[in-house]
């Protein structure tokens, strides 16, 4: 414990995900933890990793759940983002579903963290998830602006893969017809634009004419707008 204390934060981390890839990975094969290893995962100062613990630990008492929401977010996700099957993911994703449906706040979060997500299978749960209306509602600022927020901010996914190209230009016009602000994320997403090589600038603007063709002129005129001046410099292309 003494050693420990004298790490670096980013040796903490590192550590941490490091052991919490090797939990969640055990949790595919089915595969249940000791008590012992149990312990140890908890006393390491792992806390986002008891989420999992007290899944795939035998017998492991609540108490190791950690109290902390932030904890269990951070678990959560690793848990989606990871190796799972779709059957596992479906599963955790109906528990976590009904512990944060209870409350408006935690229904926002839940919409943090599946529209965040670093996988490949993030545009078939984000579009589950805007599908599911008591979990998600584009006229609510919040889970609008969120959902936005936080799948503009994946880029190398929301702008640089196809799967995520036709996802946000999905998330634009469905959003940005309700409320054009809660879609301002995806427009300062397109700022850096002029940077990405001719190949992917092609693509980025194919689908930002997607976008544009789907906004009505006068009733989102401020997008409307805003895409003009972004796709003004490559009317040529």
């Amino acid at each position: 414990m003494l050693a420990r204390r004298h790490q670096t934060k980013s040796a903490v981390k590192a550590d941490v995900a490091k052991l919490a890839r090797e939990l969640l990975s055990r949790s595919v094969t089915g595969t249940q933890l000791d008590w012992d290893e149990a312990r140890r995962v908890v006393w390491a100062g792992t806390a986002l990793t008891r989420f999992a613990v007290l899944r795939f630990a035998a017998d492991c008492p609540p108490s190791l759940l950690s109290p902390f929401m932030s904890d269990q977010l951070f678990a959560f996700s690793q848990f989606l983002s990871g190796p799972a099957s779709a059957a596992d993911k479906a599963t955790v994703l109906a528990e976590v579903r009904n512990k944060f449906s209870a409350h408006p706040d935690s229904i926002e979060t839940y919409v943090g963290v599946i529209a965040g997500l670093d996988s490949d299978d993030a545009p078939r749960l984000i579009r589950q998830l805007m599908g599911d209306a008591a979990m998600f509602d584009p006229a609510q600022a919040g889970h609008a602006r969120t959902a936005v927020r936080m799948w503009a901010g994946q880029r190398k996914r929301s702008l640089l893969t196809d799967a995520g190209l036709d996802l946000t230009v999905e998330m634009f016009l469905a959003i940005g017809r309700v409320n054009q602000y809660s879609a301002q994320s995806f427009v300062a997403a397109l700022n850096d634009l002029p940077k990405f090589d001719a190949e992917t600038k092609k693509k980025i603007i194919a689908a930002v004419r997607r976008m544009h063709a789907g906004l009505d002129p006068v009733k989102e005129e401020s997008l409307y707008n805003q895409l003009t001046a972004t796709l003004a410099p490559y009317k040529d292309q």
